[in-house]
């Protein structure tokens, strides 16, 4: 019956905590011996809700994975990690946007006309009193012209067409400066972010992506420790009340587990292969653990195996070990042999050196 149900930290809250200065934490109570978390309170509706309301129910802790990262003691309520980004994204969207209209701006103005004649005057009831003047056309005034139509321009005046001056030179650099800058919280490279290696390498990006790939796996850790090993033991605890249904684990108290995660995957899979093929035989790697980095799970890939080479999973193991260790033993014997070929030939030229000092 175990069942699993998301919800937004923003679900969890006391609209009357205000008022309640016993409750230093908005949504949670704590156990005032222990200071852990005891009861959660959980909004029947999302406060952005169109039918939101103040009516809570309470959790209880056990039954609650809190998952936020504790950056200082006595912290019970998470910061999303992006919060210092968020000016940033702001300013680019204004940026984008000013760029955009003066863009805009010059390819809807098709031309702009000049005139060099004399400064124009003008008289007490604001007649132009310049001879040179048209009083037709004032000040940024607007006018047609026929389209793929060449216009002969009065003495004094010049047409000069509007110039797309927009995005600047440093556009790019800004905006790949700001996604870059908003993205460190979170370790990720601006390749990623950005979704653009047009300046990398194959070297470079590898590079830039080796942090970001640590700190996926420290993701990983924390998930597994204070969400994926909480829901496992809830499973465990319905599991042993199945009938039958864990007779074929043995002792509960000796259960090993362990959580998959789908890998980036290597460019070159032929020294992945070479290396993971060494790593076995020097005994540094189990194939579980290369089943993992590859997103399997060994049990499940053996078993197919197994059953398309018409094998019980454990002929097809014990094979597949008699084939490892007996190249492992092939690989010594060879590697022995080249020693005394390597020894024998040095003590010759050892023998060669002397008799020719005797003589």
């Amino acid at each position: 019956q175990l069942d699993l149900r998301v919800y937004e930290a923003d679900q969890v809250s006391t609209p009357t905590a205000i008022f309640d200065p016993t409750r230093a934490v908005d949504g949670i109570d704590f156990d005032p011996e222990s200071g852990d978390p005891a009861t959660y309170h959980l909004l029947n509706q999302h406060p952005g809700a169109a039918w939101a309301t103040i009516e809570a129910d309470p959790v209880d802790a056990s039954e609650m994975v809190h998952l936020y990262k504790q950056l200082r003691p006595g912290q019970h309520r998470g910061i999303p990690e992006l919060t210092t980004s968020l000016p940033l994204f702001a300013w680019l969207r204004e940026y984008s946007l000013a760029t955009l209209s003066a863009a805009k701006i010059a390819a809807m103005i098709s031309a702009v006309i000049e005139a060099d004649g004399p400064r124009v005057t003008y008289d007490e009831n604001g007649n132009p009193v310049d001879s040179n003047h048209d009083p037709s056309v004032e000040a940024f005034d607007f006018m047609d012209l026929d389209y793929q139509a060449i216009a002969a321009m009065p003495y004094g005046w010049k047409l000069h067409q509007m110039r797309a001056e927009q995005p600047v030179n440093t556009h790019e650099s800004f905006v790949r400066s700001i996604l870059t800058e908003a993205a460190r919280p979170v370790s990720m490279p601006y390749v990623i972010a950005a979704g653009d290696a047009s300046r990398h390498n194959f070297a470079s990006a590898r590079m830039d992506l080796q942090t970001y790939a640590l700190s996926i796996i420290d993701e990983r850790a924390y998930f597994e420790h204070n969400c994926l090993d909480r829901v496992f033991a809830a499973w465990l605890d319905e599991a042993l009340l199945v009938d039958g249904y864990l007779d074929d684990v043995g002792d509960v108290l000796d259960i090993q587990h362990g959580w998959i995660w789908t890998s980036r995957g290597h460019v070159d899979p032929d020294k992945v292969s070479k290396a993971n093929d060494r790593d076995l035989r020097n005994g540094t790697k189990r194939r579980g653990r290369i089943y993992s980095e590859q997103g399997l799970d060994i049990d499940e890939e053996d078993r197919k195996a197994a059953a398309e080479c018409g094998l019980s999973v454990e002929d097809y193991r014990r094979r597949v070990s008699d084939q490892l260790f007996a190249a492992t033993d092939a690989a010594t014997v060879a590697a022995s042999a080249d020693n005394i070929d390597l020894r024998e030939a040095v003590q010759d030229t050892i023998s060669e050196l002397q008799a020719e000092l005797s003589i």
